[in-house]
């Protein structure tokens, strides 16, 4: 019952095109990868958490700091991105670009990511969770809190690492 969802679950999420996002403070493996021992299963899943946190941690760092450059390299080359009240990003250098241009006008005080879910299928692992945000720009005195939530599809690149390759984040509201 719970591959078959899983199988359902990666169906759609093939089907939409859409997925992907950051953090890990709580995360979870609802199943292990079919065709692939329970033993086999955790190693990669607890493998894929450990990377998916160290990177989301890092990434809240360069957010804060408004380094787009660097943040561009922990999404893969041909990585896409969903977020509200734009089209669709694809490609690291759009991306780049994309998060630099959001830096200047929306500048990151803080930022926080904790995983929900992580559940691994050979070279991707599907993350969900909550996020939030503290903007505020020059001069402004109380930052504006934004919470949100987030679905990432990491893609296990051929040298091992796992990087971002569809990130949808969406808020729970817009600020005003």
């Amino acid at each position: 019952m719970r591959n078959r969802r899983v199988v359902a679950g990666l169906s759609l999420v093939a089907a939409i095109g859409a997925v992907t996002a950051v953090a890990c403070a709580r995360s979870r493996n609802r199943s292990e990868p079919p065709g692939e021992s329970a033993a086999a299963g955790r190693a990669d899943t607890a493998g894929a958490r450990r990377a998916i946190a160290r990177m989301n941690a890092e990434v809240s760092g360069l957010a804060t700091t408004r380094n787009a450059d660097s943040l561009a390299q922990w999404f893969a080359p041909d990585a896409a991105v969903f977020a509200n009240g734009a089209p669709p990003i694809h490609g690291r250098d759009s991306i780049r670009a994309f998060y630099g241009q959001f830096f200047e006008a929306m500048p990151i005080r803080d930022m926080g990511f904790a995983t929900e879910e992580v559940t691994v299928s050979g070279d991707l692992a599907i993350e969900t969770g909550r996020s939030t945000l503290s903007l505020g720009g020059p001069g402004q005195t109380t930052p504006v809190a934004v919470a949100g939530k987030y679905l990432s599809v990491w893609r296990r690149q051929p040298d091992g690492r796992w990087l971002l390759w569809r990130h949808a984040p969406s808020t729970n509201a817009l600020p005003r």
